[in-house]
């Protein structure tokens, strides 16, 4: 794969790539395979989303390690399946995955009140970040009386990026109670 150049062989390990990730059940091992084989795809998603600036990751390394998590998870989902662009909807699907984590962390350090200077000086602990302080809060909730799946889906929503069809097709429930079940967790969240 490393050697296509022309029309011809980039289309070749394009085919390559699909046939892998439809045998991707077959053996565990393929799944590390088509990671190995998207690394300078992953590479080429990482710079279009500026390592990670702006985000919740301290830096490059983290953030590409999060990337690679995320390759991971998204081969896994979709191992089996038969897709005629194989390799762009699955850079493109880790993109977007990021970049909603990116966006949310954004609108999150927008819409709480920054700091002031003082503050900072006082504080001697390293801040959690915004997923962490989510989490928390999640498992705070949790044991004051949340139900479960109004934790697993404000979490797998809000922190791990998924988007909600996302979360109706690794669950296999309907959005609509997905939805619910986020809108109440929300409410409760916010209460």
């Amino acid at each position: 794969m490393r050697q296509a150049t022309g029309r011809h062989q980039r289309e070749q390990a394009a085919a390559l790539i699909r046939v892998l990730l439809r045998e991707a059940p077959v053996d565990p091992f393929v799944l590390r395979l088509l990671v190995q084989a998207l690394l300078p795809g992953l590479i080429a998603v990482a710079g279009k989303l500026r390592w990670g600036q702006g985000g919740d990751w301290e830096d490059g390394s983290d953030f590409f390690g999060e990337l690679l998590s995320t390759t991971w998870l998204v081969l896994a989902e979709w191992a089996g399946q038969d897709r005629p662009y194989a390799v762009l909807d699955l850079l493109s699907a880790i993109r977007c995955r990021l970049r909603r984590r990116l966006f949310r962390a954004k609108e999150f350090r927008q819409s709480s009140s920054p700091l002031t200077d003082d503050a900072l000086a006082t504080r001697t602990v390293r801040p959690e970040t915004d997923l962490e302080e989510l989490s928390r809060l999640l498992i705070d909730l949790r044991r004051d009386g949340m139900r479960a799946e109004e934790v697993q889906v404000l979490y797998a929503h809000h922190v791990l990026g998924f988007s909600i069809a996302e979360l109706a097709t690794v669950t296999g429930r309907n959005r609509r109670a997905l939805y619910a079940r986020r809108d109440r967790g929300q409410r409760r969240l916010c209460a």
